[in-house]
């Protein structure tokens, strides 16, 4: 089976390139602990990578299979990969609650 991947930030990216962000804004994202993840600039997708991990996945006890033993990824992995806060108040965003009308 072959895994089909599609990347929903290609557009993001691309303005990422064309305009760069202003460094005020810059700061806010250094404040919110959200600069690694801006920093990671657009991580490469290996589709056979992701088509084996789904091949090795067991949903019964959320874990990877492999010859050498079982792993699983934590937060404590996407800390060290992306520099991402796990401590503290979480970043949240002001919704508006919007109707019909609007």
């Amino acid at each position: 089976m072959i895994l089909n991947t599609r990347r929903e930030d290609e557009n993001f990216w691309k303005l990422i390139e064309k305009y760069h962000i202003h460094p005020r804004v810059l700061e806010v994202i250094r404040l919110s602990g959200l600069y690694g993840v801006y920093k990671s600039n657009r991580p490469a997708i290996d589709r056979s990578l992701i088509t084996a991990l789904v091949e090795r996945w067991r949903p019964e006890t959320h874990t990877f299979h492999f010859r050498t033993g079982e792993a699983t990824i934590t937060l404590q992995d996407v800390e060290v990969l992306y520099g991402l806060p796990v401590n503290g108040d979480p970043v949240l965003g002001n919704e508006m609650i919007r109707t019909i009308e609007d």
